[in-house]
């Protein structure tokens, strides 16, 4: 998102908080600040990167880099449960979503290069997750492929 406005409910829940995931993610990022949503990835990183994945472009955009904090903070240590979150959120958006990806590139590059440049605090089980890493360079390589 270009700008430092907070998401509106529109920006966060194009349906209006009809749609049940949206609405789920209208109640926990509603006129939070990028500190306050840091605070929530802080909290419970896995339940709230969900909600990156239901709401809205802009919203995506401009709530992505709070999840960086936890990322770069030793709790997300042998959290490998996050970083297939995160990459499920994304590959989803670029099969539905590539507004979002385009305004959210250089966020999610820099997410994705973190996660493969500190890869083995994460502790990714392969025998559950299989190969990240090359998942991780798959998505990072769709994304900067990305003309946006």
């Amino acid at each position: 998102m270009p700008t430092n406005r907070l998401p509106s409910l529109e920006d966060i829940s194009p349906t209006k908080g009809l749609d049940l995931d949206e609405k789920c993610a209208l109640e926990h990022f509603l006129g939070k600040s990028i500190d306050e949503a840091s605070l929530l990835f802080k909290d419970n990183a896995l339940y709230y990167e969900n909600d990156l994945m239901h709401m809205g472009a802009k919203a995506f955009a401009f709530y992505l880099p709070s999840l960086k904090p936890y990322l770069e903070s030793s709790e997300s240590d042998l959290d490998s449960d996050i970083v297939n979150s995160v990459l499920v959120t994304i590959r989803s958006r670029l099969e539905l979503d590539c507004e979002s990806i385009c305004l959210a590139k250089t966020s999610i590059s820099d997410l994705l290069i973190y996660c493969l440049d500190n890869y083995p605090k994460f502790q990714v089980d392969v025998d559950i997750y299989g190969d990240l890493e090359s998942e991780l360079r798959r998505v990072l390589n769709d994304v900067q492929a990305m003309n946006c």
